[in-house]
């Protein structure tokens, strides 16, 4: 397009100059006025040239502008890019056909996404215990080797009609993941739903062991999940009087080499210890006894 313009202009600006000789020597108008005639011309002609060319340079960076734009980056994000076109054609519908009460509801829902992304972005989602399950599926689905963790909940809480779907998730993970799940004895523990539980771990190929919490380090006895090296499954709050039980996914480095360190220690005491050991290794053993 440039090139085009250039083109133009130097063709208009010799045609000019042409028409200005053959004025001088065609006719009889004065030279000075057959000069400023041609030169009308060349003026419209170089006008016209950078006109353009400031328009091309705008478009340009308009082009550039909207490039970084936030809604522009959908295009790189095409699990998302349906979702969130959808939103903001809704939320317009919203604002045209609805009344104050949902178009503050919209708003509102808007501004709790805002958080919920945010906090992923950061690394981190805090859900309720309802949502666990759900999102427990969807990390064992992503997880490609192991699964470590540490039950501190208690058997009582391990056959609750609520736990049985999220044991049953790990069941069926078993056939191709390694699992360790380390459980964590209370002294008021039902000894009774305790074997039943861990007889259904080994069952299921999962190896277990069971250590008394006395030997356990009171800052290393908390419900944690490890899903390969890549994402941490914990209850930072438990539940209180008044207050939610709370769930949280992260994948921080920082918070994953904690829970490292913490699965770490409380797996070396636990073999220590050996209070009891099932699982894939000893399976059959388990059985026969």
């Amino acid at each position: 397009m440039k090139q085009q313009l250039y083109i133009t202009s130097a063709v208009v600006t010799i045609s000019s100059i042409l028409l200005g000789i053959g004025l001088v020597i065609f006719t009889s108008l004065h030279v000075q006025v057959a000069v400023v005639v041609s030169f009308v011309p060349l003026i419209l002609s170089l006008g016209f040239a950078a006109y353009s060319k400031i328009r091309i340079e705008l478009a340009v960076v308009d082009s550039r502008r909207f490039g970084s734009l936030p809604l522009q980056l959908l295009t790189t994000l095409p699990d998302l890019e349906s979702s969130i076109v959808s939103i903001v054609h809704d939320s317009v519908a919203i604002e045209r056909t609805r009344g104050p009460f949902m178009r503050s509801l919209a708003a509102e829902q808007a501004r709790h996404a805002v958080r919920t992304i945010g906090d992923i972005a950061d690394g981190v989602h805090v859900c309720v215990r309802e949502d666990e399950l759900l999102l427990v599926r969807m990390a064992v689905a992503h997880t490609e080797r192991r699964i470590r963790a540490v039950a501190a909940r208690g058997a009582k809480w391990a056959e609750l009609p609520e736990a049985d779907a999220y044991w049953r998730a790990y069941e069926i993970a078993a056939d191709r993941l390694d699992i360790t799940r380390v459980f964590i004895v209370g002294a008021d523990e039902d000894t009774v739903a305790l074997e039943r539980v861990l007889e259904r771990n080994a069952n299921a190929g999962i190896t277990t062991i069971a250590i008394d919490a006395e030997r356990i380090p009171e800052n290393h006895i908390r419900p944690l999940v490890l899903f390969d090296e890549n994402l941490l499954h914990s209850h930072p709050y438990r539940d209180e009087p008044g207050g939610k039980f709370t769930v949280e996914f992260s994948d921080r480095p920082a918070d994953i080499l904690q829970a490292e360190e913490t699965f770490r220690v409380v797996l070396d005491i636990a073999n220590e210890a050996g209070d009891v050991i099932l699982g894939s290794r000893s399976r059959e053993r388990y059985l026969q006894e």
